[in-house]
């Protein structure tokens, strides 16, 4: 699988051969991610029953602040998980370190650290797309009162934006899970979804949503939004793939 991933003498070679080889390794975690796609998909199905009566009612003056609480913080903290189906490698990752002795196994084969960050980035970012698309596609296709007040193109823009947000918060996943031990990883995980928390409760409690904003931005015409989430994804995810190959060359791969 591998043997096309070699150093080549050119600079334009080294930079096909980098794409060439990332795009190897997203495939090959693709083929073996199949049964966590699947648990994927029973993802997608709780989030569109818990999210369907907050797109029913956020128009009619009946919106529910608990439900909109909870379809903040589930979207905020899952939408981006879609990209990491979930695997043993996943649920042994604080006991066993799998992530470290998986980069191990990586780091004996004539792949580059570009390579195995852009793989990662690449494999995530298509998982992502088809996780999104999905979610939105259905629950669009699904809510009459959100097809009645936001258009196909204003709700093109509402599911780029998640996606554009998606993408960048992955990829922040991604530089600790390669770049750190896997309890780190685990730990930083837990912060993350007790900062979401603690945001959207706030949010809720002062009658906010950060889902029904965007809804009503899109609605009133603000196209720049998707524009501006684009642009500003764009920049995380070429952060994070700096930092994550910096933190590789100097990290202990023996914990």
């Amino acid at each position: 699988m591998y043997k096309d991933i070699h150093t080549k003498h050119t600079e334009g070679d080294r930079r096909m051969n980098k794409w060439e080889g990332a795009w190897h390794l997203a495939k090959y975690e693709w083929r073996k991610d199949r049964a966590g796609m699947l648990i994927t998909a029973i993802f997608i199905a709780y989030m569109l029953l818990l999210s369907r009566t907050f797109y029913m009612d956020a128009w009619n003056n009946q919106a529910n602040m608990s439900i909109d609480f909870l379809v903040d913080f589930t979207q905020l903290v899952i939408l981006p998980l879609l990209g990491f189906p979930a695997n043993r490698t996943m649920f042994k990752a604080w006991r066993d370190d799998c992530y470290t002795r998986k980069m191990v196994q990586w780091r004996t084969m004539p792949i580059s650290l570009g390579q195995l960050v852009t793989g990662r980035l690449i494999q995530v970012a298509g998982l992502l797309s088809v996780g999104v698309v999905l979610y939105f596609v259905i629950l669009y296709g699904s809510t009459e009162p959100l097809r009645e007040h936001l258009g196909i193109g204003p709700f093109i823009g509402y599911v780029i934006i998640w996606f554009s947000y998606s993408v960048a918060m992955a990829s922040t996943y991604t530089l600790w899970e390669q770049g750190y031990s896997g309890k780190i990883y685990m730990l930083i995980c837990f912060a993350y979804s007790f900062v979401f928390l603690a945001i959207t409760a706030v949010l809720g409690a002062n009658d906010k949503s950060v889902s029904l904003y965007l809804l009503n931005k899109l609605a009133d015409g603000n196209w720049w939004y998707p524009v501006v989430a684009l642009i500003g994804s764009s920049a995380v995810v070429y952060g994070m793939y700096r930092l994550t190959c910096r933190r590789l060359r100097i990290r202990s791969f023996t914990r």
